[in-house]
């Protein structure tokens, strides 16, 4: 790893971290002191058979968190959660090579492998007395339960009297809940997909369930469940997994939190645990609460990160329309413009090129016939034209011109309407609310709107800013009084105000209602006859209910047509989605100009703005039925769920620009599990990031230059820990919100360098070190949506591990194939272990490894064997610089140009 020195930030191991309802923490202790330690080991071992691809260590770490999960059920004590944790790490000691295979290499019997002294190594080596340090004590209780997941090979510890009398906890609890507990979380790591239509699947759950309940009934409990389950027919990103967490809050608000679990968390649903006494029925209603709850995160987000979308431009301080749709008091909304307008600053570059550009606008009056028509104001152009400086000198002053400016942005997008029934122009209202002399205002009205503000500033009164926010909001009020004195038959206003803005969502929503008559309409028809919700609804939330916004509308036709329920003790099954209807609706003339160009959903379609998406999404990403040689700027058609799956990713992280052409670009690492996700891990996941979340911190950055770390990686072996550092530019950017991370998470990787190729073999490196770590299925992808749900993904008979999208034609021969299973990603590790290894001896310079690395690489791409003539060119370079002897470091490179052209392994 690269010494500290030589970086400006901080580095830092990165660990686990987790916190529950528990009073003793005994799980965090588990993750932090086993899974994150010694447990790392079991990363090298991978299963095969049903299990095909996932490591032991994660196949250990779900049966644990399954423990974790369903502990309030079985009201386990300290020491009873930690000899199952350490029962559950070991169950399997038959697959470690150590206990597992006799000297010869063959496979041993389970008897011989699972014994009291094997059992008692193992777990002294793992370091169990930091997590418990009486286990010893305990030794033949964890034995008990280890053997009690052998169904086909019954142990002598199940059923011998004089074994269980030698246990320290209660004969009761062991042989109840305990053994049933364990066997539960065995098994269910069986499962691989919520698809109840899967005949696997069904018997996985069924079998669980048969644990569980027989857990419960020996324990005393009352409660016995069973499995439902949602699924989303497509993926989303952080909008699935938004819907996604909407309804497993639902679920367990309404039945409650013991009564509906959340266990099994894969990327297109959730399995849950109900109640068995417990009526289950997903309707109208419960429809439309979460159509609602769904609208209303967003709101609350974009509430939170307000100042995404009020940004300065260079036409002055623009707030969007997601500002005011987020439902964020006005006071917070001209707060943040006012803060806004506090910190930029104006440099003397800044202010002469506005100077320039306000001069040639009057000049340009000068010279043209309306000069001569208006003598008056020719003679007040050329006495300002004759002072020194149009803009003024004091970075305060400027300021309230920046501040008057906003607030005329402001009317003119939001409050045209208002402005038409008064027939007034937003200049002159702002000009006259700010102490604007009106003699002058014809004169600033020759100056381009993009710098009229600043030498209006020149005349404007010596005001607090804080005071020109009070007149703001004070004039707005007015305003709003005035224009319904001016048409008192028009009291309601929606949307967009403003004749030049863009329609609104709501009012194209609306209109496309209208006029297509959309699906939305026969949905609700279609469900009107649901049978009545369990849930209790008040009046004022029915009446609300059937006064939902197009924003709800739109979520509500989404859900209609992806989300279904399956409930295993009814056979009921989900249906599937006809997505040729989008298509047949896509390719229909007569929605050419109206329809989604970015997903091709039937909903009714409005024009997409930049400040409403990420600086990542360009015009490349759309399709291109648009208009040919339009003056404009182009605008893509964007129907309301992928706008607000757009505003959804550009509040989940900071955002920065990487349009085409920028030295940051970003990409997008999507993880998936071999089995599912238990929900306590991705809290641990989310509690990580939330502990390293601060002002000096947004992101952290994988170290990729460690020597050590590729060959262990080329190896199969373990990264005990993620060597990182603290940055605020580049690496893994920190997620604000839950939802990036699950039940599908998504982090956004930003890479700093100069080209794309460059920023694509940095990211892949830093991709391949997390998916190490993390130690799941990963897809590297440009967008922030997953292409496919990698979950499902084999390659033969093997488990896709990794999927590179997007991949440059510079970096063919690094990255042959776009989807890999383990062996290949090994292979690969070993590539960039042998290049790493070459560029330390050309260029020992950790700030040019990049460079050498990219060199060689593209060398490649068109023939391996130009690596030797670009390997000889660096050496000549290093020796000239040196004056060393380039044969000397001939001698040195030549065999790990023989392995790496050499090697036996193959990618593709």
């Amino acid at each position: 790893m690269a010494p500290a020195s030589e970086e400006s930030s901080p580095w830092l191991a990165l660990g686990l971290t987790y916190r529950s309802d528990d009073p003793d923490q005994v799980f965090q202790q588990y993750l932090q002191q086993i899974a994150d330690e010694g447990l790392r080991r079991y990363q090298e071992i991978i299963q095969t058979g049903s299990k095909q691809g996932e490591s032991l260590w994660q196949h250990v770490l779900n049966g644990a968190a399954i423990i974790e999960r369903l502990r309030p059920l079985f009201q386990l004590e300290a020491t009873e959660l930690r000899c199952l944790l350490l029962a559950i790490t070991v169950h399997d000691i038959n697959k470690l090579p150590a206990y597992g295979q006799d000297s010869s290499g063959k496979a041993v019997r389970y008897a011989n492998a699972a014994t009291l002294e094997h059992l008692a190594s193992e777990l002294a080596a793992l370091q169990a007395d930091h997590f418990f340090p009486e286990w010893q004590e305990y030794l033949r209780d964890i034995k008990f339960l280890v053997d009690s997941q052998q169904d086909q090979a019954i142990q002598i510890s199940q059923f011998s009297l004089s074994f269980l009398q030698q246990c320290r906890l209660p004969r009761s609890r062991l042989e109840g809940p305990l053994r049933a507990l364990l066997r539960t979380a065995d098994v269910l790591d069986l499962s691989h997909s919520s698809d109840q239509a899967s005949r696997h699947e069904r018997h996985i759950h069924q079998k669980a369930l048969e644990r569980l309940n027989e857990g419960l009934h020996l324990s005393g409990a009352r409660q016995r469940y069973r499995f439902i389950g949602h699924r989303l027919a497509e993926l989303r990103g952080l909008l699935s997994n938004t819907i996604h967490n909407q309804v497993a809050e639902m679920l367990k608000e309404h039945y409650g939190e013991h009564h509906c679990i959340p266990l099994l968390l894969h990327a297109e649903g959730i399995d849950y645990l109900l109640d068995r006494s417990m009526r289950f029925e997903w309707t109208r209603e419960w429809q439309r609460e979460l159509a609602r709850r769904v609208v209303n995160r967003l709101a609350k987000m974009q509430q939170q990160g307000l100042t995404e979308f009020i940004k300065a431009r260079p036409s002055g301080i623009s707030v969007d329309e997601a500002a005011l749709q987020s439902g964020a008091p006005i006071e917070q909304i001209f707060g943040c413009i006012t803060n806004v307008v506090r910190r930029k600053q104006y440099r003397d570059e800044w202010r002469q090129e506005r100077e320039t550009a306000a001069r040639q606008d009057l000049e340009t009056f000068l010279n043209s016939p309306q000069a001569a028509a208006d003598p008056a104001l020719r003679a007040q152009c050329q006495a300002l034209l004759a002072e020194q400086q149009l803009l003024p000198t004091d970075p305060e002053a400027l300021q309230r011109g920046e501040f008057l400016m906003a607030y005329r942005n402001f009317l003119d997008a939001h409050r045209g309407e208002e402005l038409k029934r008064l027939h007034e122009d937003a200049w002159q209202r702002v000009a006259r609310l700010f102490g604007v002399p009106e003699e002058r205002q014809p004169l600033y009205a020759l100056i381009n709107s993009y710098r009229r503000g600043y030498v209006m500033a020149r005349d404007l009164p010596t005001t607090p800013l804080l005071e020109m926010e009070a007149a703001a909001l004070a004039d707005l009020a007015r305003l709003e009084e005035q224009a319904q004195r001016a048409a008192p038959q028009r009291t309601g206003r929606g949307g967009k105000r403003g004749n030049r803005a863009s329609p609104s969502p709501q009012s194209a929503a609306a209109d496309s209602n209208n006029q297509q008559g959309s699906a939305m309409g026969s949905n609700a028809a279609e469900a009107g006859d649901a049978s009545t919700s369990p849930l209790t609804v008040a009046g004022d939330d029915l009446q609300a209910l059937s006064t939902s916004s197009p924003q709800e509308e739109a979520i509500l036709d989404y859900l209609d047509r992806h989300l279904s329920f399956w409930d295993l003790s009814s056979g009921e099954r989900q249906q599937p989605v006809d997505f040729r209807a989008n298509l047949r609706h896509y390719a229909d003339p007569r929605y050419t100009d109206r329809q989604c160009s970015y997903c091709s959903s039937p909903l009714p379609a409005e024009e997409w703005m930049a400040l409403q998406v990420p600086p990542s999404i360009g015009v490349q990403q759309f399709s291109n039925r648009l208009e040919g040689g339009s003056p404009r700027e182009p605008k893509r058609n964007i129907c309301p769920i992928c706008r607000t799956q757009f505003l959804l990713e550009k509040l989940a992280w900071p955002s920065h620009r990487d349009k085409q052409g920028s030295e940051l670009q970003t990409f997008y690492l999507h993880l998936f599990p071999y089995s599912f996700f238990p929900e306590p891990l991705l809290r641990a996941w989310w509690q990580t990031v939330e502990s390293l979340i601060g002002e000096d911190t947004v992101a952290i950055d994988p170290e990729t230059r460690d020597e050590e770390q590729w060959q262990r990686l080329a190896a199969g072996q373990v990264l005990y820990k993620l060597h990182c550092r603290m940055d605020l530019h580049q690496g893994l950017i920190l997620p604000r919100y839950a939802e990036a991370l699950g039940p599908t998470p998504v982090l956004p990787l930003t890479i700093n360098q100069q080209g794309y190729g460059r920023q694509y073999l940095v990211a892949l490196e830093k991709a391949l070190v997390l998916a190490a770590w993390f130690d799941c299925r990963v897809l590297l992808s440009r967008l922030p949506t997953p292409l496919l749900n990698l979950e499902q993904e084999m390659i033969g008979s093997e488990p896709v591990a990794f999927m590179a999208e997007g991949i440059p034609q510079a970096l063919a021969w690094l990255l042959p194939e776009q989807v890999l299973t383990r062996p290949q990603v090994r292979a690969l590790c070993r590539r960039l272990a042998l290049l790493h290894q070459l560029a330390h001896k050309l260029q020992p310079d950790a700030l040019s490894t990049v460079k050498v690395l990219y060199d060689l690489v593209t060398a490649a791409a068109q023939d391996p064997l130009a690596l030797y003539h670009e390997v000889d060119r660096l050496i000549e370079e290093k020796a000239g610089k040196q004056r060393q002897n380039p044969l000397t470091l001939s001698y040195q490179v030549a065999p790990l140009l023989e392995q790496l052209l050499g090697a036996a392994e193959a990618i593709s």
